[in-house]
């Protein structure tokens, strides 16, 4: 699997406000695979910019970009069923919407009040996401992250999250360079 990099991309189709901006380097990351061999081969050659784009809803761009924007569009989503409880994984690049509406078809209630809200599954464990009266920490159990500074996985529980009123772990801690606790 070659990680295939591109130039001067434009940045106007994802982004929700659909400002005219490029990136000086681009990258779609369709795999887990993929994001850690970015980390593992890419990111120890260089110190440039990276920014993290989902699905562009909660970011406007009021210029080039000049470093490397990294899209993670990782697919799939899958249930199990025990007795009376479900448990849906999804992809970090799946649209947060389509996971609502695959748990409503199967008639999976405690999500349907999120739908609607723009960005992608990867993202929301990030905002706490919420309407309604529900927010993701009502109906979370895990996520399976990747730690940038050390260059691997990590699976966080509820409790890891440190989820509060639109905040987490990794809107507060995360984003000020604190590694993932081991």
């Amino acid at each position: 699997m070659k990680l295939s990099f591109q130039e001067h991309f434009p940045l106007r189709p994802y982004n929700t406000f659909g400002v005219e901006a490029f990136a000086k380097q681009y990258i779609e990351i369709r795999s887990e695979e993929a994001l850690a061999r970015l980390f593992t081969e890419y990111r120890a050659r260089t110190q440039q910019p990276l920014l993290v784009l989902g699905g562009g809803s909660n970011i406007l761009f009021t210029g080039d970009f000049d470093g490397l924007v990294i899209r993670i569009t990782i697919p799939g989503i899958r249930h199990t069923l025990s007795q009376n409880t479900v448990k849906v994984t999804a992809g970090a690049g799946v649209v947060w919407n389509e996971l609502v509406w695959y748990c409503v078809d199967r008639g999976f209630a405690g999500i349907e009040n999120l739908a609607l809200i723009p960005g992608t599954v990867g993202a929301a464990p990030i905002q706490n996401i919420g309407a309604y009266g529900v927010e993701l920490k009502d109906v979370f159990l895990s996520c399976r992250v990747f730690d940038t500074h050390r260059g691997e996985y990590a699976t966080f529980d509820k409790k890891a999250c440190r989820f509060s009123y639109r905040e987490s772990y990794f809107k507060r801690e995360a984003r000020a360079g604190i590694s993932l606790p081991r």
